[in-house]
């Protein structure tokens, strides 16, 4: 096992990240906090918006809020799969709730990654550091 603070061997690959959020302020520091990282990060405040930005950034990444007025994660995930095909994107579902249910939720909806906010800036990074999700069979 390796010492207490010693990085993860390898530099985290860079993701190109969507990070789909209602809140603007948390959608935008959210960019601003992986751009720092190293990773290439637009916010999208919105089902509607993440779907017109999804072709011309194509993330290879999409962080979504699970809770959003307009269109709930749950709706936004298959169709921004669609249109994302046939590149696979790795998908994380974004949210203030965090029980076993909740996860086996988000996991059945087909998200690589169950995310509880307050987002922890190690759980991310673990997440977007994890291989590159399944191809659609």
């Amino acid at each position: 096992h390796h010492e207490a603070g010693t990085p993860a061997p390898g530099p985290v690959p860079r993701r190109r990240v969507l990070v789909v959020d209602d809140n603007a302020d948390s959608a935008d520091s959210m960019a601003e906090l992986l751009g720092l990282l190293g990773h290439e990060a637009r916010a999208a405040h919105g089902g509607q918006q993440a779907l017109d930005l999804v072709a011309e950034f194509r993330p290879d990444c999409v962080l979504l809020d699970l809770e959003m007025p307009d269109m709930s994660g749950f709706e936004v995930l298959p169709v921004l799969r669609q249109a994302c095909a046939p590149r696979a994107v790795q998908f994380l579902a974004l949210t203030g709730r965090g029980t076993a249910e909740d996860q086996r939720r988000s996991e059945l909806a087909g998200f690589h990654a169950h995310l509880t906010k307050p987002l922890a800036i190690e759980a991310l990074s673990r997440a977007l550091a994890a291989p590159a999700p399944y191809k659609e069979r």
